[in-house]
């Protein structure tokens, strides 16, 4: 399915923790897989670190240059250990430059803390 999006416009998915509603077996970043690699020349963001997928999620980041994970919303909700296990995985695969945080409740500057000078 092609995207015909303005280049500066990104598109983001809620993938993983998020929502009641979600069947969590559909919920995997995964899915977006032909979406992605069909749109090479579309941003796409995936929201709440894609939990509990993360290593899909950070697959895609490092396999698409079009990818980046955004991991912020996702620690209010789980606990310290489990906030490490998300980092940790997280980790071994997405490069730091391609992991954001954000709110879903307030503007937030889309950086990850190795990006900010």
């Amino acid at each position: 399915m092609p995207l015909h999006l303005h280049p500066s416009l990104a598109v983001q998915f809620h993938t993983g923790l998020g929502d009641a509603d979600i069947t969590l077996t559909r919920a995997s970043a995964a899915h977006l897989q032909p979406l992605i690699a069909a749109n090479p020349q579309t941003t796409f963001v995936l929201l709440h670190a894609s939990y509990p997928y993360m290593r899909e999620a950070g697959y895609l980041t490092a396999m698409y240059k079009n990818v980046y994970l955004d991991i912020g919303e996702v620690f209010p909700t789980v606990s310290g250990s489990g906030q490490e296990a998300v980092v940790r995985q997280v980790l071994e695969l997405a490069p730091t430059n391609k992991i954001m945080w954000s709110s879903e409740h307030s503007p937030a500057l889309h950086r990850s803390p190795g990006n900010i000078e």
